[in-house]
């Protein structure tokens, strides 16, 4: 597998990568991923089963934020590290996470070995609205995109939104992109109480998780505080540029105590304080799919969230989820109120949440892309 970012570095992306690439390994599958190096991280590692190889780029400044120059530099340094790996291994299928930057490594890699190409879309490597460098947006890039997209044997994309970003901006045929969501991969529930993660009884908490970019409108959720009573208060999991700019606006409008700036936080504080909140809301502009979704209904939280893009595929209207317009504060305050008022609206949600999330494990999804791979293979 090719992707430029896998956890410890980046977001949903690499997390996927991963619980794909541990779930085949699972179920007997040898896998081998090529990522990014970056700091004191080991060069080679083999982790729960997953064989890492990290290549050196140039720019990469934070574990959550790729900068440009160092997505420009994975290619050539990744498409060696492949090919070296090729000739001792003889893969049997290549699979590369992204269009740009992982694609443009892996397709000559594929072509130089003769070997099936797997190419997986995630979203904001083709369309991604608050990014100057979107895909969607220059001419050279639609081509070199929709160049690499047919070069590939199977092509995969993580949600239906995808599929037709793909179709719309890039004129792939929809008859070749098959649509396989991101995998969930289960782990224990760590034993939390809000005493331990230093929260108030009495207190109604709505939790966010997410990169603190633009494209997140964490601004929505700051602005909706101020509507609501000062019982409901806020739990920010993660970091990222727009950070201070988020803080001055919630200082800007006297909630900023109303917030838990948590920051970027291990897993199972992560699973704790999911466990320990009341709601969860994501009130994103567009996500590719949305695992933070998956983690919540994992944890049996009710949620409040924007359905521009991927998210449609994750959640039911009414049945795991109410859903709210992009950029709209007072719409994610009222539905706060509805959950917050009606305790069976809450309790039913969280059973519906806790028995959908099985259907979308890791194992299930790992199956489907072992299909794709045999697809890949008659078709090279």
């Amino acid at each position: 597998m090719f992707n430029y970012e896998y956890p410890p570095l980046g977001g949903g992306g690499g997390v996927a990568t991963r619980s794909l690439a541990e779930a085949l390994v699972q179920q007997g599958h040898e896998v081998w991923v090529i990522t990014s190096a970056y700091a004191s991280l080991p060069r080679e590692e083999t982790a729960c089963g997953v064989n890492i190889v990290r290549v050196l780029v140039w720019g990469r400044h934070a574990l959550h934020t790729a900068s440009l120059r160092s997505l420009l530099t994975y290619p050539l340094p990744a498409l060696w590290a492949g090919w070296r790996l090729h000739r001792r291994q003889r893969f049997d299928v290549i699979h590369s996470w992204f269009v740009v930057p992982s694609a443009v490594a892996a397709v000559p890699c594929a072509w130089l070995a003769r070997t099936p190409h797997c190419l997986t879309l995630v979203g904001g490597d083709l369309y991604e609205p608050c990014k100057a460098t979107s895909p969607h947006r220059y001419w050279l890039l639609r081509k070199l995109v929709r160049w690499l997209c047919l070069r590939a044997n199977a092509l995969t994309a993580i949600s239906r939104d995808t599929r037709t970003r793909a179709m719309q901006y890039f004129a792939i045929p929809a008859p070749r992109v098959h649509v396989i969501p991101l995998g969930f991969t289960p782990t224990p529930l760590p034993d939390a109480t809000r005493a331990a993660c230093g929260l108030r009884d009495g207190v109604f908490y709505l939790i966010t998780i997410g990169r603190v970019i633009r494209r997140k409108r964490h601004v929505d959720i700051v602005r909706a505080l101020t509507q609501l009573p000062d019982t409901i208060q806020l739990l920010l999991i993660g970091d990222g540029p727009e950070i201070t700019r988020v803080r001055a606006f919630a200082e800007e409008l006297g909630v900023a105590d109303r917030v838990r700036w948590l920051g970027a936080v291990a897993e199972q504080d992560k699973y704790r304080y999911l466990s320990c909140a009341d709601v969860f809301v994501l009130a994103s502009e567009h996500e590719g799919f949305g695992i933070v979704l998956q983690e919540a209904m994992y944890a049996g939280l009710p949620i409040i969230t924007t359905c521009d893009g991927g998210q449609a595929d994750v959640v039911q209207p009414g049945r795991n989820a109410l859903i709210v317009p992009v950029g709209d504060p007072r719409a994610i305050a009222a539905a706060v109120l509805h959950i917050h008022d009606d305790s069976a609206v809450r309790m039913q949600m969280s059973r519906n949440n806790r028995a959908d999330i099985c259907q979308q494990y890791s194992d299930v999804i790992a199956q489907r892309y072992v299909g794709v791979y045999r697809l890949s293979q008659r078709q090279a």
